[in-house]
């Protein structure tokens, strides 16, 4: 049996592991997500004693891992913290069930959930997005389906829930985003708008930003 040092010293070293794995640019969100218990958590800096986090580096926070976007340095200033900084830190989304993390509410197109992604809402449901969406389940259900152990598309099948009929929307708040999925007149679509870009229009409108399926 290793005795209180030793495990000390592996326990350590595993950490060490874990936490430059997951600043690696090939790690899978899920792959973070599993080292959770590994990882530093976020701590704040001070006038006396500023906090430095480069870009890449990821901390839990709140229970959950957050990846750093820009570099910066804490020196005590509030609103700094993961889920409030925008531009600091971004959540990580699960793309599986297994892996699904309690609800980030996002804080703007960085940050938004997308079709694939999985999260867990406040009724301990498990939620599939099926669009791109910066808003919950309450706010917009058409972008979510609650998961029930199997996905149409892991079968084949193509549900009316994951191809929702074309809204027209308003403004970038309810737009779609890249990976977003409608029915447009009887024929299913895919948003290939470059990453972060918003689309207000229909396939017919600019076709240049969706992709038929089919």
């Amino acid at each position: 049996m290793l005795d209180l040092k030793t495990m000390r010293v592996i326990g350590g070293l595993l950490a060490r592991q874990a936490r430059a794995r997951a600043r690696e640019a090939d790690a899978g969100v899920n792959e973070v997500i599993d080292l959770g218990p590994l990882l530093e958590e976020w701590k704040a800096g001070t006038a006396e004693m500023a906090v430095t986090y480069a870009a890449g580096d990821v901390r839990t926070y709140a229970g959950q891992p957050w990846k750093c976007v820009q570099g910066h340095t804490h020196h005590g200033e509030p609103g700094w913290e993961p889920g409030t900084a925008a531009s600091l830190w971004t959540a990580c989304h699960a793309t599986d069930a297994a892996h699904a993390l309690p609800w980030v509410q996002p804080t703007g197109a960085h940050d938004m959930y997308q079709a694939g992604e999985y999260m867990i809402w406040t009724d301990k449901v498990i939620y599939r997005c099926v669009q791109a969406t910066a808003y919950s389940p309450e706010e917009y259900a058409q972008a979510w389906k609650k998961y029930e152990g199997t996905d149409d598309g892991e079968s084949g099948e193509v549900g009316t829930e994951e191809w929702p009929e074309f809204k027209k929307p308003s403004s970038a708040d309810d737009a779609y985003y890249a990976g977003a999925k409608i029915t447009f007149e009887g024929k299913h679509y895919i948003c290939i708008a470059p990453a972060g870009y918003p689309c207000t229009y229909s396939p017919i409108e600019f076709p240049t930003y969706w992709e038929l399926q089919g």
